[in-house]
């Protein structure tokens, strides 16, 4: 693929006569192998014809628009190996390749590396029971080639180390990784090979690396496997225990680069900072993930605190130890890495992107001390199950999330239940189109919200601007959503703008079930159907159904059991009783599941009226706002205490002027991410279920 000069760097051949002359030194002195003529067949079978992959277009590679003949050549996933051009028996010595062919590898080479050396040329490397070491540099250095192959031989055990100090590390292109390529790199065959990055990175190519099978161990001081222009697998059982990222590309100059493609395989990834991190674009489309970052939610060193407007309510995040103040917070700058370097970054997610994540099928475990999925551009999730323990957000998008591809009550193709989580699901705008979603959260579960904080202004304490710039739309159009918030001022389902209820089926736990925006924000009802409580717990106590007019279960699942009221379409609330029969979409609590279908034995019908939002803010379509001057609408009064005087909740007081009289903020409280409906009286009546 070096041949794409659109895509691709251009390595001259005499920068790798240069670099040969400065690295071969490492460890011990290079020789060269014997030059062996091949016949007609081996030179055709390394011929660029078969590279299908030199087709690739900036278009396509930009959109990642990929299928096994886009980003997968026939020989990448063909690692047949009939003809050989040398069979090497590694010794005591360094070996060089310098021309195309076939190198079957066996032995040990306990202080020593292999080089390659062959500009323009296509060469595989077989492993086959090779234990390559070398102290002081690669053991495994790509000079200069069009491409290397490391072909891992049918029922074959290798292992590849480097040590912890280089010969050349003061200078920036010497190569950091026990295996290091300085071009395009593939690794397939049914072997296993594995990698001790004991200096720095395990795997690391400074073009593109493309895996397609074997069973791959990498244990690296920093980043596991690391690609410049692409990391792209098809297949493969990957274990990665990294110091910095597990897997990663960094090209974020290149257009159309930068990014991670997963089409298949096993994944079990421990990382100190993110598992898997795109420059630009993160696409899955199967596989198995088993992710731990920085240590998992438990290990988290996130900060929240709560206040008027913008982000946060009245109370402090649960899961929080320390607090930090409005003038920290008007101070602080977050920084992440997002440099090609071999830094290590602070960023401690699980799936991380720059621009994008795409995931359309796969089963996911992600631990996270930060968010588990992270993208500073859009999330699109269309199929995959998820199992999620966040320190910070579950999913946090900058921009929109969207799950599900149309609007359907569909509960099956995409699954995700967040088990931990300070906020559950946060982007801009968030459309939930179908699927089943479960979350547990110490905030808020939806939160629509997003835009950089206003530092300019001051906010309405005097601090600086801690209001959002933007506001933010949720959309639930489909499937079932169910949050239950922690106890506290936090939110099932919240939005800095509208709350657009269009189908599907919710299950909205928390001090304030569903709340939008204030300035004429509206919780606009359309066809949900809703069951709302405000208990404010996480203890996972009861059964809650949604049942159709026949009496057949549409979804049945545990939530808190809490004063329920509902607002169904075409169907009827119970809560309590057994459903029998039915088919288990999603494990969560451990011993509980989200069903779909059967019938229901014993329940009890909710009849009461579901309420939406907070004490202030803005209602379910053309319920009461507050008036731009910031007075208290008719018919509404501040809390008040026992003496009957306005008291807010502990710890904080109502904001008065210089005589000491209450002074509302202007607009209200609750400034975007806590406005929310007006609290509608509930009644308790229940009818028995037949």
């Amino acid at each position: 693929m070096r041949n794409i000069e659109t895509l691709k760097k251009t390595l001259a051949f005499l920068t790798a006569a240069v670099a040969m002359a400065a690295y071969s030194a490492g460890c011990s002195e290079a020789t060269n192998t014997d030059k062996a003529n091949t016949e007609s067949s081996v030179t055709e079978a390394l011929s660029s014809d078969e590279e299908t992959g030199e087709s690739l277009t900036a278009d396509t590679v930009a959109n990642v628009k990929s299928s096994s003949g886009d980003l997968f050549s026939s020989r990448d996933l063909d690692p047949s190996y009939d003809e050989i051009t040398e069979t090497i028996t590694l010794g005591d010595e360094s070996v060089t390749i310098t021309e195309e062919g076939v190198y079957l590898i066996k032995g040990t080479l306990k202080d020593g590396q292999i080089i390659v050396n062959a500009p323009k040329a296509k060469v595989q490397l077989v492993l086959d029971g090779a234990d390559i070491t070398c102290s002081d540099s690669s053991a495994i250095y790509v000079q200069d080639a069009d491409k290397v192959f490391i072909t891992l031989a049918e029922g074959s055990e290798n292992t590849v180390s480097d040590g912890k100090t280089y010969a050349n590390a003061g200078d920036e292109n010497a190569p950091s990784a026990a295996i290091f390529s300085e071009d395009s790199l593939t690794i397939n065959g049914s072997g296993s090979l594995t990698v001790n990055g004991n200096y720095m990175n395990g795997i690391q190519s400074k073009d593109d690396i493309v895996i397609t099978g074997g069973t791959i161990t990498v244990t690296a001081a920093n980043d596991g496997i690391k690609g410049k222009d692409y990391v792209a697998a098809a297949d493969g059982d990957f274990t990665v225990d990294a110091g910095g990222d597990g897997i990663k590309s960094t090209n974020a100059e290149d257009e159309g680069m930068g990014f991670v493609y997963i089409e298949g395989g096993k994944f079990d990834i421990t990382a100190v900072n993110d598992g898997i991190q795109a420059e630009t674009v993160l696409t899955v489309t199967d596989g198995t993930f088993d992710i731990t970052s920085g240590g998992g939610y438990e290990k988290s060193d996130k900060t929240h605190t709560d206040n008027f407007g913008g982000r946060g309510g009245f109370g402090k995040n649960e899961m929080s130890e320390t607090d930090v103040s409005f003038t920290q917070l008007a101070d602080l700058t977050v920084t992440e890495d997002t440099t090609a370097d071999d830094t290590a970054s602070d960023s401690t997610k699980g799936l991380k992107a720059g621009t994008e994540i795409k995931i359309s099928g796969g089963t996911f475990n992600i631990d996270a001390a930060d968010d588990t999925i992270h993208s500073d551009g859009d999330i699109s999730i269309t199929g995959g199950i998820f199992t999620i323990n966040a320190g910070d957000d579950g999913i946090h998008s900058e921009a929109a999330v969207n799950i599900g591809e149309k609007a359907e009550n569909d509960f099956e193709t995409v699954q995700i239940f967040i088990a931990n989580c300070y906020e559950g699901i946060e982007g801009v705008t968030i459309n939930q189109n179908s699927g089943t979603v479960y979350i547990i959260s110490g905030d808020d579960g939806f939160i629509a919200a997003g835009g950089a904080l206003d530092t300019t202004t001051e906010n309405n304490f005097g601090h600086g601007g801690m209001m959002s710039t933007s506001t933010g739309t949720l959309n639930i159009n489909g499937g079932l959503a169910v949050v239950n918030s922690a106890n506290g001022d936090h939110d099932a389902f919240d939005s800095n703008g509208d709350v657009n209820l269009n189908g599907g089926y919710i299950c909205a736990n928390g001090q304030e079930p569903i709340d939008c925006g204030d300035s004429g924000s509206s919780i606009n009802y359309n066809g949900t159907s809703v069951i709302t409580m405000t208990a404010g717990n996480t203890d996972l106590s009861q059964r809650y159904s949604f049942v159709d007019n026949d009496g057949n279960v549409i979804v049945s699942f545990m939530s808190a059991n809490g004063n329920a009221g509902q607002n169904c379409t075409d169907c009827k609330a119970y809560s309590g009783g057994t459903v029998s029969g039915g088919t288990e979409v999603l494990a969560q609590a451990d011993k509980y599941a989200v069903t779909f279908g059967g019938t229901l034995k014993d329940g009890t019908e909710i009849t009461a009226e579901a309420e939406t939002g907070g004490m202030f803010g803005g209602g379910m379509k053309g319920g009461r706002q507050f008036a731009e001057n910031g007075e208290m609408p008719e018919g509404m009064e501040p809390p008040t205490g026992e003496d009957g005087r306005p008291q807010m909740p502990e710890g904080m007081e109502l904001p008065t002027d210089e005589n000491g009289e209450i002074q509302m903020p202007e607009g209200g409280f609750g400034g975007g991410h806590r406005g929310g409906g007006m609290r509608r009286q509930q009644t308790t009546e229940e009818n028995s279920a037949n």
